[in-house]
């Protein structure tokens, strides 16, 4: 077999070194987890409706502000917003101010609230309604200015 000029088989060594990292850039590729979308639940349309409670819930562009100005302390549940994002939250106690970014709010396909911004793609969503899901009863909150700032 005759022997190649040096300057082919330095080629020949190139394109063996790139087939072989291309190859393991795909399978890295093919073995890594598939992205997991989490999705929300269904708004609770069956759950009785209660009176609405002195806690204020303020849009702050792309982020929620929420105060618990009641004598009453909010055990873990849930927040929701326009019938249709909910949030989990740990609790809200008398007196204290919760900041929650509008985009952890999902829908039940996973979908997050529009908040808007600046490198916002789509138009913000106006937050119209915001209640909290609490033993087994829906309570309302007084929304103050829905539109982002």
């Amino acid at each position: 077999m005759k022997h190649l000029p040096h300057c082919f088989e330095s080629g020949r060594r190139r394109i063996g070194g790139l087939l072989l990292g291309l190859a393991a850039a795909l399978a890295g590729s093919c073995s890594s987890a598939p992205a997991v979308i989490t999705e929300g639940t269904s708004y609770p349309t069956a759950l009785p409706r209660t009176a609405t409670l002195n806690i204020q819930v303020f849009r702050r562009t792309t982020e929620l502000e929420l105060t618990n100005t009641t004598a009453l302390a909010i055990p873990a549940s849930t927040l929701w917003l326009n019938a249709w994002y909910s949030k989990k939250i740990d609790g809200l106690g008398i007196g204290e101010t919760l900041k929650l970014p509008l985009k952890e709010f999902k829908d039940k396909y996973g979908d997050p609230f529009r908040g808007g911004g600046f490198f916002a793609t789509e138009l913000p969503e106006r937050l119209a309604l915001a209640e909290i899901e609490m033993d087994g009863r829906m309570v309302g909150m007084v929304v103050v200015g829905g539109d982002s700032e």
